[in-house]
């Protein structure tokens, strides 16, 4: 088919850079919010005079995220691991009405209209079926020019 009509894109495998790009930032959105509400709670009561962080304590809480911050890294590591994403042989195929995943002989056909969500980062394109799945497309996979058209087709463009 014509380069306007239909767009393929073959992935042979996805590295770990993509899938811990997606992971950390799942990760920091809910992390975030938990630590402002906690400087948020502190510094409340902070202002009210019912509480004053020492020193140690405001250590202890700085030793707490890093050990976090660790213990999340090494999970992704070994999630990436056991996923067996390294060696995942997956097609795409993007046209003006939606998007195709197919790996082996499993297929999955998502309109744009029914996609809940596309993301463009600077290692993936994130294609979201619904508000817990996630669909990595490595750009290093895809031309400019294909990416350009993928965004078109997403907007609803021609």
């Amino acid at each position: 088919m014509g380069k306007n009509r239909e767009i393929t894109i073959a992935v042979h495998g996805i590295g770990y850079e993509e899938f811990a790009s997606l992971k950390w930032r799942q990760f920091l959105r809910g992390f975030s919010l938990a630590v402002a509400v906690l400087v948020l709670a502190v510094l409340i009561a902070s202002f009210r005079g019912q509480a004053q962080v020492p020193m140690a304590g405001s250590l202890v809480l700085v030793l707490l995220v890093a050990a976090v911050l660790a213990v999340y890294r090494s999970s992704i590591r070994r999630i990436y691991r056991q996923s067996g994403l390294s060696n995942m042989e997956l097609t795409y195929q993007f046209d003006r009405d939606g998007w195709t995943v197919r790996r082996g002989g499993e297929q999955v056909r998502v309109l744009w209209s029914k996609t809940w969500r596309v993301r463009r980062d600077s290692r993936s394109l994130m294609l979201y079926p619904n508000r817990k799945s996630v669909n990595l497309v490595p750009l290093k996979c895809m031309t400019e020019e294909q990416m350009t058209q993928v965004l078109r087709w997403v907007r609803g463009e021609k």
